[in-house]
């Protein structure tokens, strides 16, 4: 489907993902915007285990080398795995999906830790299958 001078309209486009009335093009592969029935914005937690494990870690050998008058080696070896910990724990983001439902399945089109550049994809695939029809 074109627009009255014959191109494309485009909703979005960066240096990696494009999203026109007739094509949704990420990096090298093009999904034909007719054969895309639903679009969906995922988001997927990291695992917060072993940064939790650290900190615990940490503030036991933390309180262990204080109540125990151990070495300065342990204490700072315990505030060394607890600050790795809190900053592993902090550093932790999200990662969000637009995935895509065609005749085959879905698809999760693309991966990326910045939500507004997700949510901007999926609002433009949304325009674009509506103008569709």
């Amino acid at each position: 489907m074109q627009n009255e001078q014959g191109k494309e309209k485009v909703y979005f486009d960066n240096s990696y993902v494009k999203v026109t009335n007739s094509r949704f093009i990420v990096g090298s592969t093009t999904y034909p915007i007719s054969n895309i029935t639903s679009v969906k914005h995922l988001v997927e937690h990291p695992s917060k285990f072993w940064p939790g494990v650290m900190i615990l870690l940490g503030a036991v050998l933390a309180y262990a080398s204080y109540v125990n008058s151990l070495t300065s080696t342990v204490w700072i070896s315990a505030l060394v795995i607890l600050g790795w910990g809190i900053f592993s724990w902090v550093s932790l983001k999200d990662t969000h999906i637009v995935r895509i439902s065609t005749a085959s399945g879905e698809i999760d089109a693309l991966r990326s830790k910045e939500s507004p550049i997700i949510l901007n994809i999926v609002n433009a695939l949304n325009d674009a299958i509506i103008e569709r029809g």
